[in-house]
């Protein structure tokens, strides 16, 4: 049979690429019955489980968690700016304005370090193919974390140093 012996049936048409937008309907396609499934299994285990390990309370631990450090931090550079503040009024103001750049230079510093210790957590551990990409990591890791929480430490203990001899200068 060749295509002058079918007259009614229609031409073929080249098969069409899917284009973004299908793949993407394809997808959630695919994905529906996997977030229902995931859906009903948080449901569950909401309300099946006890307490201490619903899912809820894990989730609100871990981000309570994170409100209560920043909290602390809060406190903390409040604090900081109270002394720094108390000290600026004790001190002749060049000698202030020194002090406070020194700070303002550490705090830099210190934030840098903590930037540098979360890029070393996001570097491969181990990778064959590019071992100075590890090594870097590992420097980073070792090296960077914890470094701007001593110097935060360092510069706490030095503002505390300086309110105690002032108060001691004063006193006399």
């Amino acid at each position: 049979m060749n295509a002058q012996q079918r007259p009614n049936m229609p031409p073929m048409q080249p098969q069409q690429l899917p284009t973004a937008l299908t793949r993407f309907v394809g997808l959630l396609r695919a994905l529906r019955g996997t977030a229902m499934t995931a859906g009903v299994l948080l449901i569950t285990a909401e309300l099946v489980l006890p307490g201490p390990v619903k899912p809820s309370q894990v989730m609100g631990g871990f981000y309570g968690k994170i409100v209560a450090a920043e909290s602390k931090a809060a406190q903390d550079t409040l604090a900081a700016q109270t002394r720094k503040g108390a000290e600026a009024q004790a001190l002749p103001p060049v000698v202030a304005q020194r002090i406070d750049h020194s700070l303002e230079v550490q705090t830099g510093i210190a934030n840098l370090a903590d930037l540098a210790c979360i890029v070393g957590q996001f570097m491969p551990r181990e990778d064959p193919e590019n071992p100075d990409l590890s090594a870097v990591g590992e420097k980073l890791r070792t090296q960077a974390c914890g470094l701007g929480d001593a110097m935060r430490t360092n510069m706490a203990e030095t503002l505390r140093q300086g309110t105690v001899q002032q108060d001691q200068g004063a006193q006399q």
